[in-house]
């Protein structure tokens, strides 16, 4: 997703309908590629319900789960997203990512 990245617009749209036709419109990837898109353009609620769908397929995939609770924050559902991070230590104990997540989480929460 090199298109992402280079924040081409259409080779991304590309690139998923090159997904949708190899995976089907509701696979794993496409859902968290549409999620990651949704995220990056400040659109929380659909990241949050490509998110979910994409954890629902794959519950162990912890780029998904991490950039959910950045759009539960970002909705500004801080419950939310402090009851997934808190899920995601107990999986998770040992990932840099998730004990920085934890951290933004208490700042904000101040718990």
């Amino acid at each position: 997703m090199n298109a992402f990245r280079n924040n081409d617009e259409k080779g991304f749209q590309n690139g998923i309908a090159r997904l949708k036709k190899l995976l089907g419109k509701n696979s794993f990837l496409v859902k968290k590629w549409l999620g990651v898109r949704a995220l990056k353009q400040g659109k929380y609620r659909q990241a949050e319900q490509y998110f979910r769908t994409a954890i629902l397929k794959n519950p162990s995939d912890l780029a998904c789960r991490i950039n959910l609770v950045y759009a539960l924050l970002g909705s500004g559902d801080i419950t939310t997203a402090s009851k997934e991070t808190e899920k995601l230590l107990r999986e998770f104990p040992y990932s840099k990512k998730v004990q920085h997540l934890a951290q933004k989480i208490e700042q904000l929460t101040g718990e």
